[in-house]
């Protein structure tokens, strides 16, 4: 119960900032959000590079055919290691207008694992190993409002100052103690651990891939900005973030390169 809760909060905090999101919830529902978008991309200008705005395009027209984006060949030629019993999933949205929400990833056994303590009592569960693209033109970084995307996904993208952190924790916090669904102790719990879940730095800048690129730390995703357009690499194989990460920049670049 605590830890949905602290998912609750953990989502809703990026979008309280005053100065625009700090966080992607690529595995909450950004759906929820979507109602906040502009429904088209601000268009790039000179300075958030005009010059891959073709570029982003034609990946953009990849948005429904993402197995041809990164076929299976391209993963396991970049992947260090065995792939048994790779399972696909490949979600397409419904309608076809949600169509920045797909998600296709191969997922196989790996030898990570999660360990969460609850009541007292600690469960730890595997985590499968995951490579794969999503969220081709999703708009949802413009959020914050700002002139050219790439200055959206500067704001979007990053780590939260501590004075952000406060402020929005303080109004997420608010509303979920006046829902008389939740009790104060409850409330309080969640807070906590959510306070807790969201100290780390999550993102780190990556440059040379793109027009801009943020690697997400916790989830091993790897955010690419081409022009106006967005798309994400799944690449969570292995312990070590560092391997994670230098899988994550071969498949960006292997996109990439479908639109040289």
């Amino acid at each position: 119960m605590k830890n949905s809760f602290a998912s609750f909060l953990l989502f809703a905090t990026p979008f309280v900032l005053s100065c625009g999101g700090t966080a992607e919830s690529t595995r909450t529902s950004a759906q929820a959000a979507q109602a906040t978008q502009p429904t088209q991309p601000t268009q790039p200008t000179a300075a958030s590079g005009a010059s891959t705005a073709g570029k982003g395009d034609c990946i953009l027209s990849y948005q429904r055919k993402l197995d041809e984006l990164l076929p299976l060949s391209v993963i396991k030629k970049h992947h260090v290691g065995d792939m048994p019993d790779a399972e696909l999933e490949y979600r397409k949205s419904e309608p076809e207008k949600d169509a920045s929400y797909d998600k296709y990833m191969y997922s196989w056994p790996g030898d990570r694992t999660f360990t969460m303590e609850m009541g007292g009592r600690k469960t730890t569960s595997p985590i499968q190993n995951e490579a794969g693209v999503m969220w081709v033109g999703s708009t949802l970084f413009t959020i914050s409002g700002k002139a050219t995307p790439l200055e959206n996904f500067k704001a979007f993208y990053r780590n939260p100052t501590q004075e952000e952190m406060d402020k929005a924790f303080k109004i997420a916090e608010e509303r979920i103690k006046s829902d008389p669904k939740y009790s104060k102790e409850q409330a309080d719990t969640a807070t906590d651990l959510a306070k807790g879940l969201s100290a780390r730095e999550k993102f780190e800048d990556i440059a040379g891939i793109g027009d801009a690129a943020s690697f997400n730390k916790e989830e091993n995703y790897l955010t690419v900005l081409v022009g106006a357009t967005l798309f994400q690499i799944i690449a969570g194989v292995s312990k070590d973030n560092a391997v994670n990460l230098e899988f994550a920049k071969k498949l960006a670049t292997e996109v990439l390169a479908k639109c040289d």
